[in-house]
């Protein structure tokens, strides 16, 4: 019995100890199991792979080559037993050789305890530093080892595209993807090979390999020969003592032990006492004790210590000494490379100037050729044993150069000195070098500049296609209709809108701009998300988008495209897969399909009196994980545990299927960051309508770097940017496709190497008509327009005095974001959607230019400039609001509005766009509520054209027939004051008739004629 309970117990034991374990190793590789499921689900497997088999790929072969470097030198160093044959040089005394002496009687002499560790059974000690030399390099190498990557899969930039840089004419690519790894591994690298020379000569020194000489390599006659001979030779035999006969007066003699024959007839002739020459010992006392030398000659080591190197060893140590200034030398070839990034020219421009070329650089170049000197001098040293002097002199000559590289105060003053009188012709071409480094950096060196003649006589009554261009104005602000839509469009509480975006689509034939928004879940908000149930069964998605028309105007309705649950959309906006389960809110992870239903929508039942039901859904898509087993539920509760404590709802829920999916990472851009966390996000990502009925996220990436030749810094680590990839999301189910928009961009065309399958090209983007609705981004066009507001100046002495910096226009201290339009600008033939920027002059309010960067198809990218006359004022945005503010009739307006309850006046944006020789200025005025619930409201447009005039309507067509005849009036009124008219009878007209006839007739009825008359003015 006791014995059954024993063996019970060790049962229980091991059962209980086996469930731990596997119960360790599932919390262990839950993630990893989850997130291989997860590739593979978005056919990433093998890319899933591929990054962890680079990563320790590179530490293994980095460590396995370093560690084989290092051993094998030691191992050079350690394989060789130190010579301790006697000397083969004969005597020069007879010796008596016995014939009964045998080397077993020979004394014995016990090895060095120090020689015995180096020995080789102590190899696996040198393998163990070995490693640690090569931490140094291996570390910083598995940190950044997608810089090891670049290095090893980079391309060549197209010179075509590229220019070589032009300070020293290397590749572009050499800067972006080489120089990178090369600062990685050079300063690492450099200490391990010093230590390694240590570590080598001290093997040698303390195996005794330099301190026996070859006695046949000492000359006869040398101070070496007489000195060895004096003491060994020459040397008289000892005698020895004897006591005074008091101290051993009545003892017996002692009897001593007779020694061996063998020790008896030693062939060593006996040892002479040297003696003092008699001059030495004249006047001293004569004593039967041995004279002991001085302390100072005792201490005296053996000049045969200090002897040269045996040969083998001299040729490693010179090798690794080689090895050394080599690594060196390339430190300086990187270092007189990095003087492409010297910024100490700044503000005025980047990169070298003529002190760095002809002070730094000379300093670089003799360091090289000094310290290869010294290095060389070294070696030849070490072999000969001589030239002592001349690597003394190589030494201290760089110490001094390197200690003048290090003075700041030389270059400063000789540039004061010597340069400063002359500076714009020394510094010019390397101004111009700095300009052309800029403009390639930031691919703005192929802008498209246009002179814009203002012309403030035209009737643009007349002018073809106005109203064609105007209808496009985008008169709602993205943050006003944020509220505008969760207010009107949200419809159930559950849903959301994070963001609204503009795009163009074909509604009735006819490019038009629109605003368009995702309807998204944010169930997290309310009470019902903290019901696990509703937050990951019921309500797992958004629903369907709405669209308005960008131009609009305070009379009738507002223009919805798409609107409401059931979409009610036009001919071609048609959504057949409206259910949202990937957007840009914080979805939590969802299990869909499930036995108890989704929350789809709500709509009208006849059945149920209350008139609303919820009308359960179930996803059909093939995103996310299928879960089919126990075994994967058991791991997405370890997944989403809480602490260390298991999911168990999933564990326990009754409601999966054979179809059920886990949905996770349903947040775009953590998905996307998930998958390629090299790349940079940009922070709008917006919705797309396909015409296959489903909707899409597109994200804009980019790809950066801090390593462009010449080129000045944007931020505080880079100065190259490419918007090269595009990336598609699918809403509904999730799938995540790259596509490589910038063929010439070396470093996304080295990632396509390193990751073969994962970035396609984007002719193959699917859907197609995806291509249609890509658009430059507002954050890339910025940074080009911060950057060539100050480099579009390419005299270099117009750069340098500063004549015509430019800078973004601003409107009440902030500066004007740049914004789409759709505008038949360019082309009078062609609806293009651009992207537009106004510029100021540096600390100015007026206008200098304004920049367009076009989106559709081959224009894509392609960046045009409108300068603006410099001998004639054109207005700025800060100007026209002055001007809106000043007009007695728009400030009683907006007075009256601002003292209605609950309510405060909101002025938008400023919009510029130049129509027909003619700026106009427009900028919608809200009314918004102050209340959770309120909406904004757009009450008027004002509108300027050329800051002459200013108008006050309720839409475009209106503003401008304002204008049009308030100018008109204005004309007629100058031409009468120059030569006054008369009427039929002979006499003047009066002022009053003149105005009476020049006042806007009554053809406007939608236009009241009170407001028209007090909103126009000159």
């Amino acid at each position: 019995m006791h014995k059954w309970i024993f063996w019970m117990v060790i049962s229980i034991i091991i059962i209980i100890s086996a469930i731990a374990l596997a119960g360790a190793v599932l919390y262990i590789f839950a993630n990893f199991f989850v997130n291989f499921w997860w590739f593979s689900s978005l056919d990433l497997s093998s890319y899933f792979w591929l990054r962890p088999l680079y990563r320790y790929g590179i530490l293994i072969v980095m460590t396995s080559l370093l560690l084989g470097i290092f051993y094998l030198n030691f191992k050079i160093a350690l394989a060789d037993k130190p010579s301790d044959k006697p000397s083969d040089k004969p005597s020069d005394k007879p010796s008596d050789k016995s014939p009964d002496k045998s080397p077993d009687k020979s004394p014995d002499k016990s090895p060095d305890k120090s020689q015995e560790r180096l020995k080789p059974r102590f190899f696996k000690f040198w393998i163990f530093i070995s490693f640690l030399l090569s931490l140094p390099v291996v570390i910083p190498v598995f940190k950044h080892w997608n810089k090891a990557l670049f290095f090893i899969f980079g391309t060549s930039a197209d010179p075509t595209v590229f220019k070589p840089d032009p300070i020293f004419g290397k590749n572009i690519s050499y800067y972006l993807l080489s120089m990178p790894f090369y600062d990685l591994i050079h300063t690492g690298l450099l200490a391990s090979v010093i230590i390694l020379v240590i570590l080598i000569f001290a093997i040698y020194r303390s195996r005794n390999r330099i301190t026996k000489p070859d006695s046949a390599k000492i000359r006869p006659g040398s101070r070496a020969n007489v000195r060895q001979k004096s003491r060994v030779e020459d040397r008289p035999p000892l005698k020895r003592r004897t006591r005074p006969e008091s101290r051993v007066e009545g003892r017996p003699p002692l009897k001593r032990k007779a020694r061996p024959e063998s020790r008896m007839e030693d062939s060593r002739p006996p040892l002479k006492r040297r003696t003092r020459p008699e001059s030495h010992m004249k006047d001293r006392p004569t004593s039967r004790s041995r004279v002991r030398p001085p302390a100072s000659r005792l201490k005296e080591k053996p000049r045969s210590q200090v002897t040269a190197l045996p040969q083998n060893a001299k040729n490693h140590i010179c090798i690794l000494i080689f090895i050394v200034a080599a690594i060196q030398i390339w430190g300086y070839v990187l270092a007189r490379h990095k003087l492409v990034f010297t910024n100490t020219h700044l503000p005025d421009f980047f990169g070298p100037g003529y002190i760095d070329m002809h002070y730094h650089l000379p300093i670089i170049w003799a360091m090289i050729i000094l310290f290869a000197a010294s290095a060389i001098s070294l070696i030849v040293k070490i072999q000969s044993q001589k030239g002592d002097r001349i690597f003394i002199c190589f030494a201290f000559a760089f110490m001094g150069i390197w200690g003048l590289s290090n003075v700041s105060a030389i270059p400063d003053k000789i540039e004061d000195t010597f340069f400063k009188s002359n500076e714009i012709a020394n510094e010019s071409p390397y101004i111009g070098k700095s300009i052309a480094s800029v403009l390639s950096a930031y691919d703005i060196e192929n802008v498209d500049t246009r002179e814009y003649a203002i012309d403030n006589t035209d009737d643009l009554s007349e002018s073809p296609g106005i109203d064609n261009i105007l209808q496009n104005v985008p008169v709602w602000e993205r943050q006003q209709l944020y509220r505008l839509f969760n207010q009107l469009q949200g419809l159930k509480r559950y849903y959301s809108f994070p963001d609204v975006d503009v795009d163009r689509y074909n509604v009735d034939g006819i490019k038009r701009q629109v605003y368009l928004a995702a309807r998204e879940l944010d169930i997290k908000s309310h009470e019902e998300g903290k019901i696990w149930v509703n937050a990951h069964l019921h309500y797992t998605h958004g629903y369907g988008l709405t669209m308005i028309s960008a131009s609009q105007d305070k009379t009738g309705d507002m223009i919805w495209y798409i609107k409401n649950i059931f979409q009610s959309p036009r001919k071609g906006l048609e959504v057949l897969t409206p259910s949202i389960y990937y957007g840009e809110e914080d979805y939590d992870y969802a299990i869909a399909p499930n036995k108890g239903g989704e929350i789809d929508h709500l709509q009208d039942s006849i059945s149920n009196p209350e008139g609303k039901t919820a009308i359960p859904a179930a996803y059909k898509g093939n995103g996310g994980i299928s879960c089919q087993n126990f075994f994967k539920r058991m791991i997405f509760s370890i997944f989403f545990r809480k602490g260390w404590v298991p999911s168990t709802r999933i564990l326990l829920s009754k409601d999966f299927t054979d179809e059920t999916r886990f949905l996770i990472r349903r947040n775009i851009r953590e998905r996307i960051l998930a998958i390629t966390p090299f790349l940079k996000l940009d922070e709008d990502p917006y919705i797309v309508l396909s015409k296959t009925g489903g909707l899409f996220w597109i994200q804009d990436a980019y790809t950066m770097s801090g390593r462009f030749p010449g080129a000045e810094y944007y931020n505080s680590d880079s100065n190259y940017i490419r918007n090269s990839i595009k990336i598609v999301v699918d809403a509904y189910n999730g799938s995540v496709k790259y596509y490589l928009s910038d063929p010439h961009d070396p470093v996304a065309k080295t990632l396509q190497r390193i990751y073969p399958g994962l970035i396609a090209e984007l002719s193959d983007i699917e859907p197609q008509d995806l291509k249609e609705h890509m658009r430059y981004p507002k954050k890339l066009f910025e940074i080009q327009m911060r950057m060539y507001a100050k480099y579009h100046q390419t005299n270099p002495e117009d750069f340098f005095r500063g004549k015509d910096k430019w800078e973004m226009a601003k409107l009440k201290g902030k500066n004007v974001k740049p914004y789409y339009m759709t505008l038949n600008l360019l082309d009078p033939e062609l609806r293009e959607f651009l992207l537009l920027s106004p510029m100021s002059p540096k600390e100015k309010n007026n206008l200098s230019a304004l920049a367009l960067a076009r989106c559709d198809g081959d224009n894509y990218g392609q960046i045009v400039v409108y300068n603006f006359p410099k001998e004639s004022l054109a207005y700025g945005p800060s100007q026209i609001s002055d001007r809106f503010d000043s007009d007695k009739v728009l400030t009683k307006e907006l007075s009256l509005w601002s003292k209605k309850q609950n309510s405060k006046v909101v002025r938008s944006r400023m919009i510029i766009i130049p129509v027909a020789g003619t700026i106009f200025y427009i900028q919608p005025v809200y009314l918004s509520s102050t209340t959770d619930t309120g909406f904004p409201e757009l009450k008027q447009l004002f509108v300027s054209r050329n800051g002459e005039s200013v108008a006050m309507a309720n839409n475009i067509t209106d503003a401008v027939k304002i204008l049009v005849a308030g100018l008109s009036s204005k004309e007629k009124k100058e031409e009468s004051m120059a030569s006054p008219m008369t009427d039929s009878s002979g006499d003047e007209a009066s002022p009053k008739s003149e105005d009476n006839a020049a006042s806007p007739q009554p053809e406007q009825p939608e236009v009241d004629p009170e407001k028209t008359k007090g909103s126009s003015s000159s």
